[in-house]
């Protein structure tokens, strides 16, 4: 794809983004450049619209989604087996897609973005009747038949730049169509709508599915490349040999940084992998379950609105050209090339070309992430766990080594292996098992009610008042809230479910998968674990540390097998726009989304069968992702 034309369309998007990426947008340049890249847009929009009308029908009857419905709409997309796919017949009558093979990996990520929408436009879950948001449905297709199509015709022979701005009363407005089917069921008692004024926050949401889209089609879908040097993330490497100079080492990293505002306390965090991942995978199934552990570092920022220095102006993520530049950090002003895109538009692309200034690391731990997609990843309260030392009565379920502060514990065992005394130290946050508050009398101050899967909040107070699409700002009414569209929500505090002091409670993280086809398929990585504190107090309090931690990142599965060999790689690539991380006690580090196109390769190896039924594999890792870029 053509420089001028590149430049075009991710200025558009980074428009109608807002975010700190946006280019000022080019008039009248010639976007003629791919049809093969058009053809895709156009096969994007019909399977979405295709996996959109099966979750529209069963809200409409109150039903379960259709699994024959889903499937349809799979194989209409892509079909490498046949050829018959939508991607796959582009592919084999052009020789100018900007990628090749993508078709089963693609389609996955449109079906995560779609349980994505359904989640949010149902935030109960389970199968309501709900015609309200059957019809929500609707204004999603048609603000990515606006926005996907205009991008297509252009990159199909148009030779200006539409005015995509204009798809924007799809979603957004007075008269949009989300706010005249709302003002239709407002007043109904029978239909509701579950959500009422979402329509900027699901706006943002669907732009940065676009965005995520244009990066996969006409950016190459290329991938994050994760080994660096620990002293300078922005330098890559294979070896120690160019990170000696300053006293590194080599290391594979978990995505690039991640951005959190919790409590009004701004913070980076970096996720190293520490030792070796291993586990098993049910090649048939896609069922994997595995050990891990991630050194995690955490930075405090001095910007409010920016928790990690951003890449500001590069255009495709990933790609290898370090168009952008570096806005905070220890290489502010020097070039980098983004990494991944964070959910919280204002947060803007973080790259491990743009490492946070050393001066501003609080705190470096290791968290165990011991992971599933087959189940539910459990860590339950024992009597050997340590006291709530700031609620007296109760059992916590984390705390930290005496002997040493940055190591996590869940008993005097646990930090015996680990020659750091007891777990009792009192470091940090006084222990507390959440942040609720009971304003009746002889009430239970640690009791937490669940809402939804996994998820619960508590049942009185604290109610926090936040932005709807700055999520991290506190608000008292809608001029707190700065960003166009932006508007004052309540809400009550996030907590964990099952967890309320006792011996025997339990936090938990579900894993799921789907059965793969093509060898690539949607799943939820799932781990539960325990982080200590920092030397910060205001990121302790931020968080709530020490506590436990929890992982559910929605995103794609893949191997590299074949209809006659056994893979040799697996990848997990997050792409879930919702809540993936719960940090802490307090309930406010709740709900971080992840930062995009954090994947995660391994080898596979060790296959029950030599060929084809593979049956059960063994991985390995990390390694490098295969598809980075040269």
């Amino acid at each position: 794809m053509g420089s001028i034309a590149k430049a075009c369309v991710v200025a558009v998007v980074g428009m109608l983004l807002g975010s700190a990426t946006a280019h000022a947008t080019p008039i009248g340049c010639d976007l003629a450049e791919s049809r093969c890249d058009s053809g895709k847009y156009k096969c994007v929009l019909t399977l979405k619209s295709c996996l959109l009308e099966c979750h529209k029908k069963a809200l409409t009857r109150g039903v379960g989604v259709d699994g024959p419905c889903l499937q349809k709409c799979r194989v209409k997309f892509s079909s490498p087996a046949t050829g018959r796919g939508c991607i796959d017949k582009l592919e084999l009558k052009n020789d100018e897609c900007s990628t090749l093979g993508d078709g089963p990996a693609l389609r996955a990520k449109v079906e995560v973005h779609v349980l994505d929408v359904v989640a949010r436009l149902v935030p109960g879950g389970g199968a309501p009747r709900s015609r309200c948001a059957a019809e929500k449905v609707k204004c999603f297709y048609r603000f990515d038949a606006c926005l996907l199509g205009r991008i297509a015709k252009a990159l199909a022979g148009g030779d200006t730049c539409p005015d995509y701005a204009h798809c924007d009363r799809y979603l957004t407005g007075p008269k949009s169509c989300f706010e005249k089917i709302e003002n239709r069921y407002r007043p109904s008692t029978v239909h509701e709508c579950f959500v009422y004024d979402d329509q900027a926050t699901m706006k943002d949401f669907d732009d940065a599915f676009v965005n995520d889209v244009v990066h996969s089609i006409s950016g190459g879908g290329k991938d994050l490349r994760t080994r660096r040097c620990t002293n300078d993330t922005s330098t890559a490497c294979v070896n120690d040999t160019p990170c000696v100079g300053g006293g590194g080492t080599c290391q594979f990293f978990f995505g690039g940084p991640l951005a959190i505002n919790a409590g009004g306390v701004a913070m980076c965090v970096t996720n190293q992998w520490s030792g070796p991942i291993a586990g098993t995978l049910d090649t048939a199934s896609g069922a994997m379950a595995g050990s891990a552990k991630l050194l995690r570092r955490t930075y405090v920022s001095p910007l409010f609105a920016q928790p990690c220095p951003i890449c500001d102006g590069a255009d495709f993520l990933n790609d290898g050209v370090r168009d952008g530049t570096c806005s905070g950090g220890v290489r502010t002003g020097l070039d980098c090339d983004g990494n991944g895109e964070s959910p919280e538009t204002s947060f803007g692309v973080t790259s491990l070309d743009c490492p946070p200034s050393v001066g501003n690391l609080v705190g470096t731990s290791l968290v165990d992430l011991t992971h599933t997609n087959d189940g539910v990843a459990t860590a339950t309260v024992t009597a050997a766990s340590p006291t709530c030392n700031g609620q007296p009565g109760k059992t916590c379920l984390c705390g930290s080594c005496s002997g040493d502060s940055t190591v996590a514990c869940t008993s005097d065992a646990a930090c015996a292996l680990a020659g750091a005394g007891t777990c009792s130290n009192g470091a940090g946050t006084a222990r507390r098992v959440n942040a609720c508050l009971d304003d009746t009398t002889g009430g239970d101050d640690s009791i937490c009610a669940p809402t939804v899967g996994d998820k619960g909040e508590c049942p009185f107070a604290p109610v926090d008042q936040t932005c709807a699409i700055d999520t991290f700002r506190g608000c008292i009414d809608n001029l707190d809230c700065p960003a166009p569209n932006d508007h004052c929500t309540a809400h009550r505090r996030p907590c964990y479910p099952g967890y309320d002091g006792n011996v025997g409670d339990t936090v938990t993280a579900t894993g799921t998968h789907q059965v793969p086809l093509d060898h690539a398929g949607t799943a939820t990585l799932a781990a539960v674990f325990c982080i200590p504190p920092t030397i910060s107090a205001a990121a302790n309090v931020g968080q709530g540390l020490p506590g436990p931690g929890r992982m559910a990142l929605a995103g794609v599965m893949t191997d590299d097998g074949t209809a006659t060999t056994c893979p040799s790689h697996a990848t997990f690539l997050p792409t879930s726009k919702n809540d993936g991380w719960d940090f802490g006690w307090m309930g406010l580090a709740h709900g971080v989304r992840a930062v995009g196109q954090g994947k995660v390769t391994v080898a596979v190896s060790g296959c029950a069968n030599a060929t084809p039924p593979c049956g059960v594999c063994s991985y390995t890792g990390p390694v490098e992702n295969v598809n980075v870029a040269p």
